[in-house]
C-alpha cells in the first residue's frame, strides 16, 4: 500500500472517524503544530546524550495523545488515553527538579545564545507556546470532548520545561568549557 493516496491534492483531508476538513481548519493547524514541536523534539533527542533525552520521549508520546485528542470532532466507540492532570504532574516534577539543581535563572535571557542544543530547546519552547495559542482557539470554537483542559495545562508546563532544559544545557556548555 502506498503512502501517496491523492485524496488530500485539492486541499483536503480527513481526521479521524473519516471526517473530512479543508487543510486550512483551526483543527488541521493545530494538530500540524503540535506534530511540528515533536518533530523537534526528536531532532532535540537525537542530539542528547542524557537523562533528558529519556524525558523526551515520555513528552512525545504525551504529545501524540494531545493530536490523537484534537483530531477527535465527536466521542467515537474506542478507548483512547487522553492527557491529564497526572500527566501534568510528571513535568511539574521535572520542573521542581530542575529548579532545584539551580537550573532557573533569574536574570533576562536572550534565547538560543549558548549552543545548538540549547538553541533548539528555545526553539521547542516557541513552537510549544504556538501550539498552545492554536488550542486555544481551537477551543474557543470547538469546546474540549469532556471539557478538561488538561492539554492547554500540558503545553503551558511544557514551555516552562523547555526553557529550563534550554538554560540547563547552556549551563552544562559553559560549565565544561565547551565554546
Amino acid at each position: 500500500m502506498s503512502i501517496t493516496t491523492r485524496k488530500g491534492d485539492k486541499g483536503i483531508t480527513s481526521i479521524i472517524g473519516n471526517v473530512k476538513l479543508p487543510k486550512s481548519h483551526i483543527r488541521l493547524e493545530t494538530i500540524g503544530t503540535v506534530d511540528e514541536l515533536s518533530s523537534l523534539l526528536g531532532l532535540l533527542r537525537s542530539l542528547l546524550k542524557n537523562e533528558d533525552s529519556l524525558q523526551i520521549i515520555e513528552i512525545q508520546r504525551n504529545l501524540f495523545k494531545i493530536n490523537t485528542e484534537l483530531a477527535l470532532d465527536k466521542p467515537i466507540e474506542m478507548p483512547l488515553v487522553f492527557i491529564g492532570p497526572a500527566d501534568v504532574a510528571r513535568l511539574e516534577n521535572y520542573i521542581n527538579s530542575l529548579e532545584k539543581s539551580g537550573f532557573s535563572p533569574g536574570k533576562l535571557i536572550i534565547p538560543g545564545g549558548g549552543n545548538e542544543i540549547s538553541a533548539y530547546f528555545d526553539l521547542a519552547r516557541t513552537v510549544c507556546r504556538r501550539a498552545e495559542r492554536r488550542v486555544v482557539s481551537l477551543f474557543s470554537k470547538y469546546k474540549p470532548l469532556d471539557g478538561d483542559t488538561s492539554i492547554l495545562t500540558f503545553l503551558n508546563r511544557l514551555s516552562d520545561l523547555l526553557f529550563l532544559l534550554a538554560r540547563k544545557h547552556e549551563t552544562e556548555q559553559i560549565s565544561t568549557g565547551d565554546q
